[in-house]
């Protein structure tokens, strides 16, 4: 069959049904690709700790996780949390003695995997519930364009001075300092997080959350910075706690000094890195 009765054929085929099927035919290309992007997303997202697996019974895990925040109220113990509804889904220490936990509430593409926009926070210093939010509301977004064209120095920059800041610096001074946040989360009615980028991970003119450092602030003045030293790279085993019981909280990050607070550029810069813990002090008695 040649090209000119292929053309006489479809001549003959109301304009309508043509437009229908080129629907079909675009639709089916974009739902193809869609799915190449989608994983490609789901992809980089896990391995940056943006995302991670999310449990099989995911609705049992989010019914009872927001059963329980209803009756929530500050100064309860970081462990009693645990023994309640188990291990965070998302972990972040901070210096000061904060602490974040984050709990599956609302798996809002109902896929195999959650991310930190579908928990409910729960802020902690020294062990005790300082702030929190009951529901998905407090998280900003997790990526966003990178419109510096001259980020590479910027983060430098922002390196150099957030190692500089003090605890008690005033919102408006740091925003002075270092401009605004890629993102910003209220993590309870008192407090709230500016995440700055200092570390680029990937060209792709995109910002996520595993390239800033969050500075908390509590009633608009410093109280402390973000040390992202441990994040869950998996989810929580749900089943395997509904057997055994939930692992024991390890307690809070022991509390830094209260003056140069981010003065420490190592444990800034160690992102990722296990904070070792300090070995027990040897009996000399017992060596005599």
């Amino acid at each position: 069959m040649d090209s000119s009765s292929i053309w006489r054929d479809l001549s003959g085929i109301k304009p309508s049904y043509l437009a229908l099927l080129g629907v079909f035919v675009i639709g089916g290309a974009v739902y193809r690709f869609g799915d190449l992007d989608d994983d490609d997303v789901d992809v980089r997202a896990i391995r940056s700790g943006e995302a991670i697996n999310a449990p099989v019974d995911f609705q049992r895990v989010e019914n009872r996780n927001r059963t329980y925040l209803e009756s929530i109220s500050l100064g309860v113990l970081q462990a009693e949390v645990v023994r309640a509804i188990g291990q965070p889904d998302f972990r972040e220490w901070f210096s000061g003695g904060f602490e974040m936990f984050m709990y599956l509430v609302e798996n809002k593409n109902y896929d195999t995997l959650m991310s930190r926009d579908e928990t409910a926070a729960l802020l902690f210093r020294n062990g005790k519930l300082v702030g929190f939010s009951r529901t998905t509301k407090w998280f900003d977004t997790s990526v966003v364009p990178n419109t510096d064209p001259n980020y590479l120095r910027t983060e430098k920059n922002i390196r150099e001075m957030v190692s500089d800041l003090k605890i008690g610096t005033p919102r408006q001074t740091i925003l002075e300092s270092l401009g605004k946040p890629a993102f910003v989360d209220y993590p309870g009615s008192e407090f709230e997080v500016l995440s700055y980028k200092m570390d680029t991970k990937q060209m792709d003119n995109l910002v996520s959350r595993n390239e800033t450092v969050p500075l908390v602030l509590q009633d608009g003045k410093l109280a402390a910075v973000g040390l992202r030293k441990k994040i869950n790279s998996g989810a929580t085993d749900h089943a395997e706690e509904e057997q055994n019981g939930p692992e024991p909280s390890p307690g809070p990050v022991p509390a830094e000094s209260e003056t140069g607070l981010a003065g420490n550029n190592q444990e800034i810069a160690d992102l990722g890195a296990v904070p070792k813990e300090e070995e027990p002090a040897t009996d000399d008695s017992q060596n005599d």
